[in-house]
């Protein structure tokens, strides 16, 4: 076995509840709030360990040792992209904020990525875009969670980043069960997950026709 299992990320403490694992089709895996506030993977009751099931599992999440690094992932999707030992690939580098609107005022960071994904929309390059919106926390529920928006309207009212527990394993069912061109913004940990279930199952590889992170350097609990 190259890497590690589920449970074993669990038990070492690397699991940031990204829901990767759970969102693998057929998972033996849901994702639950622990005691401390934290996402992680419970193994369904009427699931019995299968070595394929759980391979599977641990092919897509980043800490498990399976999966290909952010280098490895950056040459197959931008292999003509000059890339640098510090940086990695890259086209440009820039310090920006939005200057039409009130992408800026409302937003965070300069409100770059809310008007990122207007643009997305505008330009008909997607259908819709799985990123985080704050919700109704009635009955002990995290204050966001992952969701899919399907104009630019509907995903500007969820601008702000949001530094919070999120898992994405049923808005990326959403994905594979509705046909469409998605986006997809997440962390950074995140975004190599969804790359990784994009490399497992094809469906997924032809609907998200972007992947956008953030830089990270948080994980909270509720």
């Amino acid at each position: 076995m190259p890497g590690i299992s589920v449970e074993q990320v669990v038990t070492e403490g690397l699991c940031v509840g990204c829901g990767a694992c759970a969102a693998v089709e057929g998972s033996a895996f849901t994702m639950q709030l622990n005691d401390l506030g934290l996402y992680e993977p419970v193994r369904r009751a009427d699931e019995e360990p299968s070595p394929s099931a759980d391979d599977a599992a641990a092919a897509v999440c980043p800490f498990a040792g399976w999966s290909l690094n952010e280098d490895e992932i950056a040459a197959i999707a931008f292999p003509d992209v000059s890339s640098d030992p510090r940086i990695g690939r890259h086209r440009q580098i820039r310090a920006a904020h939005v200057a039409i609107d009130d992408y800026r005022e409302r937003g965070t960071s300069g409100g770059m990525t809310s008007w990122f994904i207007a643009e997305l929309f505008r330009l008909d390059l997607i259908d819709a875009a799985i990123h985080v919106r704050p919700q109704d926390p009635a009955d002990g529920a995290p204050l966001f969670t992952f969701d899919v928006s399907h104009d630019a309207d509907e995903a500007r009212s969820w601008v702000k980043s949001r530094y919070h527990v999120v898992e994405m394993s049923e808005a990326i069912a959403v994905a594979r069960a509705t046909p469409g061109r998605y986006a997809f913004v997440g962390v950074p940990c995140f975004v190599r997950s969804v790359r990784s279930l994009m490399r497992e199952d094809a469906v997924l590889a032809e609907r998200i026709a972007v992947t956008a992170s953030l830089v990270c350097g948080h994980l909270k609990s509720t």
